[in-house]
């Protein structure tokens, strides 16, 4: 008798001390708004950790922490790594992990004590301490079934974090092109209005000589004026493109005071329509978190077709009864009676159609997305090439004008007419470049893949997921 009693009250505290070994303990993350303001506001692209991602993710590659021209795949680069969307769509990949072990997990055994008092008892002693068990088990393959649920849902936020890539790099394409466009439109409009004001000091000096009427030297100092304010404008607009850029890497303004990009916008090669088409609907990322997504919703299906079968629970037990020692096995199982999980069946079948729709019209999307970008780019072109035949003819005219005026067969003024409309010929044709240029962007979009052949943000990053200096891709 004092033996069984000795093991029973051992046996109680080690099973509790075992259970409790595993427990995790809270450890408090305080969020400051100050200092992440702060932490923001300190972001530069000379950071020595920016530059070990840099080098990391691009090994086939020089890169210098200290230069100040940035590649656009080193900058693609700075914006994984800085991007704030880009860490919200990590941490919800994490989340996602997180319930693939929890799926895992087997359901605890419970502990129960049913200690009792005989106050009748004479010979032998009063006490009853009852020990039981409930061990349940799963049956039908519900662990297997969820387990399978939760890594599809693992992988459909894996390739939602790769698409979240590919759209924080092509805000950052629009950003550079936007940039690019800004500066180039800026030197045109600066040298359209020297070529304004010269003018217009030519116009002066013939108002003197008696050839120039004060009228034509009236509209000439209100072209002046126009002139001067469309500069200022465009001014505005350039640094308007700076903080977009600075936004689409993720870091304050002043991280790009000391920065300038190369020009490597976008080229034009392009693969063909028919295989762009083939590579967007069976490789993009979205298109593989559908299928993902479809794959959990599958899943699921399966594991409320399951759940129509009980689960078993084993009950043994012990009971030291006034000194007898009694063992018992229980077996325990609900009945399927009143329904067969029907109803959650059919909810699972409903939303796996869904998701079967939603993939349909993906797909059926991101077609009509190339259709759209591969006829505008077609339609750019042919533009591009009737505008630099414009341009060619109005060239020639205009440098026609120039050797008349030499010749003295026209007025001096003609000249630097002739030169200013020269330059807003070649203003013009850059806007055409400008719109075959967005055009290429568009295609780079619905295809989700660079025209010059540098690798999505995904296979160009291994610690895309991570974000650290080592790391493994998902």
């Amino acid at each position: 008798m004092n033996f069984t009693r000795t093991k029973l009250r051992l046996f109680v505290p080690l099973m509790l001390c075992w259970a409790w070994s595993g427990c995790a303990s809270y450890r408090d993350q305080p969020l400051s708004a100050e200092q992440a303001a702060n932490d923001f506001a300190a972001r530069t692209l000379h950071d020595p950790e920016l530059a070990q991602f840099i080098a990391l993710n691009s090994p086939g590659s020089h890169f210098d922490a200290t230069a100040n021209t940035w590649t656009f795949a080193q900058l693609t680069l700075a914006a994984i790594y800085y991007q704030p969307e880009l860490a919200v769509k990590r941490a919800q990949f994490a989340i996602s992990q997180a319930g693939s072990e929890s799926a895992a997990e087997r359901p605890n055994p419970s502990l129960g004590l049913n200690p009792g008092y005989n106050a009748s008892a004479t010979d032998v002693t009063p006490w009853i301490m009852g020990l039981t068990f409930d061990i349940p088990l799963e049956t039908a393959g519900k662990r297997r079934y969820r387990v399978a649920q939760a890594d599809a849902v693992m992988q459909a936020a894996g390739f939602d974090l790769a698409s979240s890539a590919w759209v924080i790099r092509s805000a950052l394409r629009q950003a550079t092109y936007e940039w690019h466009a800004a500066r180039k439109r800026q030197e045109y409009k600066k040298h359209i209005a020297d070529l304004v004001e010269q003018r217009y000091h030519v116009l002066e000096q013939g108002v003197s000589a008696g050839g120039i009427t004060n009228n034509e030297l009236s509209l000439a100092q209100v072209e002046l004026a126009q002139a001067t304010l469309d500069l200022r404008e465009q001014d505005g607009q350039v640094q308007r493109a700076r903080t977009q850029l600075s936004k689409a890497i993720g870091v304050p303004l002043t991280a790009l005071n000391d920065i300038t990009l190369s020009e490597d916008v976008a080229t034009e090669s392009l693969i063909s329509e028919l295989a762009a088409r083939r590579v967007a609907l069976l490789t993009r990322p979205d298109i593989l978190s559908a299928l993902a997504t479809y794959q959990a919703t599958q899943h699921a299906l399966q594991l409320e077709i399951a759940k129509q079968y009980p689960d078993v629970h084993l009950s043994p037990g012990y009971t030291y009864d006034q000194g007898e020692n009694k063992w018992e096995l229980g077996l325990s199982l609900s009945l399927p009676i009143f329904n067969q999980n029907q109803g959650a069946i059919a909810n699972a079948k409903a939303q796996r159609d869904e998701q079967a729709a939603r993939f349909i019209a993906l797909q059926a999307s991101i077609s009509a997305e190339i259709d759209s970008a591969y006829l505008s780019y077609q339609q750019t072109q042919q533009t591009l090439a009737m505008a630099q035949r414009v341009h060619h003819s109005t060239i020639d005219q205009q440098q026609t004008i120039v050797q008349q005026v030499a010749q003295g067969l026209l007025p001096a003024h003609s000249a630097s007419a002739a030169a200013l409309e020269i330059v807003r010929v070649q203003q013009r044709l850059l806007e055409f470049q400008l719109t075959q240029q967005q055009a290429l962007i568009a295609i780079e979009d619905a295809i989700q893949q660079s025209s010059d052949g540098q690798p999505p943000p995904w296979q160009m990053t291994p610690t895309l997921i991570t974000n650290q200096t080592t790391g493994s891709a998902p």
